[in-house]
């Protein structure tokens, strides 16, 4: 679904497991919206919230390991950062001089 839609905006959403994840709009109403993940799960939150999600920029998915290098830093894709390196068994992430280290 996500890869036939690129047109498609995707957006930092909070996600009840994973703090943010990135997630595409799929409905707003009045008073709520509903983004699904990459899974396909849906996503709630309130549509007044929606114009103040951050934009998903396609290297912050891409696991670097300096968050420095990427073009627009959040809470959201430093966190997906470290997870994304986490998963490929890559325990250090650099912030500049700052070394993140997860286990």
């Amino acid at each position: 679904f996500f890869w036939c839609c690129p047109a498609m905006e995707r957006l930092w959403a909070p996600h009840p497991d994973l703090v943010f994840a990135p997630c595409f709009l799929k409905s707003r109403g009045e008073k709520d919206a509903i983004l699904l993940d990459l899974d396909n799960t849906e996503v709630r939150c309130l549509s007044s919230e929606v114009p103040g999600l951050d934009k998903v920029r396609e290297p912050q998915l891409l696991g670097v390991d300096n968050v420095c290098t990427l073009e627009e830093v959040n809470q959201a894709a430093l966190l997906h950062t470290v997870r994304v390196r986490y998963g490929r068994e890559q325990v250090y992430t650099r912030v500049a001089r700052i070394l993140i280290a997860v286990n």
